[in-house]
């Protein structure tokens, strides 16, 4: 948040990952907050807003609504209407604050199919902090955020700029497999989870494929006395093809181990006659890449269990 002067303020929002998601630019008169312009990134899509009714709070009149068109760049459309009822004064914090009850209603558009969500929304502006707290309550979830730390933005650049990857990240200089000849099908940033689409990215058939060349192909000495999760972890692109492949090992209190170097061997070579994989899509994009796993449950030498 920043104000630009007395009657014009900046946000920009960030997501968990660090992401740029939102950017908005407000301006008060007249007892009210009005979107004056609004930007949206969201990983794959991108939105611009169309503003109908600027009003967002209006502190002199309960009954008043809010109206936007959220455009996005893959076809899809999201209209907001959110009708202002009632105000109430509380405190938070020992600050004067004003509660405000709406009803949000939301239709997503896209290739002519739209569908409705409603939730009684309340939002809380604390006197000197601004928005201090925001509950939605849909007929199937709760969103419920809260106003837990104010920083100034050097400290929030720093931890922004922090440099980690995501938790499934494969770093491509840091594979068991040759990929040369694998390629992604769009950027490095884009690659999903593989539950992220439909169908899920996987192997084609499920577990029985792998159990039955498992029946075929293992070598009982080549696992012998091993326990734990060997867990192969790699990418499935937009084609069906996998690449990028690389293991994590624990022990059965997932603690941290080391295979045997033949174990690890092995069943890599019996990953590498999984011939079909699944590739995985999204409602609005198709050309997606999605990071997959499949793990090994090893006990006293055996296979007792594949994930997931």
């Amino acid at each position: 948040m920043k104000l630009l002067d007395e009657n014009r303020l900046e946000e920009i929002r960030y997501n968990s990952a660090m992401e740029k998601e939102y950017y908005r630019l407000y301006s008060f008169k007249d007892n009210k907050m009005n979107l004056e312009k609004e930007m949206g990134w969201f990983h794959f899509d991108s939105c611009v807003t169309q503003i109908k009714n600027a009003s967002v709070v209006n502190w002199g009149n309960p009954q008043d609504s809010f109206k936007i068109v959220r455009a996005f760049s893959s076809g899809r459309d999201l209209d907001i209407v959110r009708t202002q009822n009632t105000i109430q004064d509380t405190i938070v914090e020992g600050y004067s604050s004003k509660m405000f009850h709406s009803q949000l209603e939301n239709d997503w558009i896209f290739e002519g199919d739209s569908v409705h969500y409603s939730f009684d929304t309340k939002l809380i502006y604390a006197k000197g902090m601004g928005l201090f707290e925001s509950i939605s309550k849909g007929e199937q979830n709760t969103r419920h955020m809260q106003l837990v730390e104010q920083i100034p933005w050097e400290t929030f650049s720093k931890m922004k700029d922090h440099g980690t990857k995501r938790v499934a990240y494969i770093d491509p200089n840091n594979t068991i497999d040759d990929h040369s000849n694998f390629k992604l099908c769009d950027k490095e940033d884009y690659i999903v989870d593989y539950y992220n689409g439909d169908p899920p990215a996987g192997v084609v058939g499920g577990k029985p494929v792998i159990w039955d060349l498992l029946d075929k192909h293992l070598d009982p000495s080549k696992i012998q006395g091993q326990s734990g999760y060997m867990t192969f972890r790699f990418v499935v692109n937009c084609n069906g093809e996998a690449g990028r492949f690389m293991i994590e090992e624990t022990d059965l209190d997932f603690k941290q181990t080391t295979f045997s170097q033949a174990s690890k061997d092995h069943l890599y070579e019996i990953m590498k006659k999984i011939e079909n994989y699944q590739a995985t899509k999204l409602q609005y994009k198709e050309n997606v890449d999605a990071y997959v796993y499949i793990t090994f449950k090893m006990k006293d030498g055996k296979i007792i269990e594949l994930l997931p």
